[in-house]
């Protein structure tokens, strides 16, 4: 039950960094940048990485993996 709770939060941060980032595209507003690196900041010390690149990345290969799963 944990795990899944675990994988429900991660969701939810990926989906609230994607939304603030384009949020932030569309108006620039600068609530809407902080908000994508707080939450990109949570993933990054969840998945014990070293920077935001490596987050960013690492988050971008799961929505790529999720949006293969939808379109199967």
């Amino acid at each position: 039950m944990a795990a899944f709770a675990d994988r429900c939060d991660e969701q939810y941060h990926i989906d609230q960094m994607i939304l603030h980032a384009q949020l932030y595209g569309k108006y620039g507003y600068k609530e809407n940048e902080i908000g994508f690196y707080q939450h990109i900041e949570v993933l990054r010390q969840r998945w014990g990485l070293a920077t935001y690149d490596e987050a960013i990345d690492f988050a971008e290969h799961i929505v790529m993996l999720k949006q293969g799963d939808k379109a199967s």
